[in-house]
């Protein structure tokens, strides 16, 4: 799901469930799992290129746990 920006040598800056709280900094791969089906913004921050806040929606729909694992690879 997250593959890649094309923006190597950038900070990146992850809040994947939407809390407020930093899930993931500086790091291009990384997995997160969701735990519980229902909407999340998933925040992305770049503090080196524009320090603006990308935000997309992820919907999670099943309600097994774990609900879903997202893999990020990003190449650089």
């Amino acid at each position: 799901m997250f593959s890649t920006f094309n923006l190597p040598d950038y900070s990146i800056i992850w809040d994947v469930n939407g809390d407020g709280v930093t899930d993931k900094q500086n790091t291009a791969t990384f997995t997160y799992v969701y735990k519980e089906a229902k909407l999340y913004d998933v925040n992305v921050r770049f503090p080196g290129l524009n320090n603006y806040l990308y935000t997309f929606p992820v919907r999670i729909e099943q309600s097994d746990v774990p609900v879903c694992e997202v893999l990020s690879d990003f190449i650089a």
